[in-house]
């Protein structure tokens, strides 16, 4: 809960006091020869967050003091209406040491955005500000599928990281409060 991770939560659509606290995470990889990727997220968003099993780890809950998540996706499946006046978004930032032109960086960071279309449910809302970033800072040359796909691994370790270094704040739950049983 430091910097931009302070006030965010995830699964607001039932209103703040539903959400799940998250925070700013981080991840990074290094390979045997020397590829290095890095990633930084701050976890805001209206929907729910997937862990890799696809089980709901930080989200809407369904009572307030409550520890059983209801699904955004299902309930706005069901005819809910989304709904938010608080803002919400993932803000992410990729930084590798390849060699990458604008116009890969660029593609770099669509790759990695699949990260948060797996692992935030639903993503990139209309109530959403989803952006991801990619910054190259060094002259290592490998395949740029490599480091895309890297990318999104790496973002979504970073995801995890967001959610589960997340303490509790503001009167809400962190996903590691709620997976204990507080």
């Amino acid at each position: 809960n430091v910097g931009a991770g302070c006030g965010v939560s995830a699964g607001k659509l039932l209103g703040t006091r539903h959400a799940t606290k998250t925070g700013l995470g981080h991840a990074g990889i290094l390979s045997d020869e020397g590829l290095a990727i890095a990633a930084a997220v701050v976890l805001n968003p209206v929907g729910d967050v997937i862990g890799s099993d696809g089980a709901i780890i930080a989200g809407a809950r369904s009572t307030p003091d409550g520890r059983a998540f209801c699904n955004i996706a299902d309930v706005v499946r069901a005819g809910a209406k989304v709904e938010t006046q608080v803002f919400n978004t993932v803000l992410a930032v990729v930084g590798t040491n390849a060699a990458l032109t604008r116009d890969e960086a660029r593609w770099v960071a669509d790759q990695a955005a699949v990260a948060i279309g797996r692992r935030v449910d639903p993503p990139f809302t209309r109530h959403d500000g989803d952006v991801v970033f990619c910054a190259s800072v060094g002259d290592f040359s490998c395949d740029i599928h490599r480091v895309g796909l890297l990318a999104r691994d790496v973002l979504s370790a970073a995801i995890d990281d967001a959610v589960w270094s997340a303490e509790p704040a503001g009167g809400l739950p962190s996903a590691s409060v709620i997976r204990a049983g507080g």
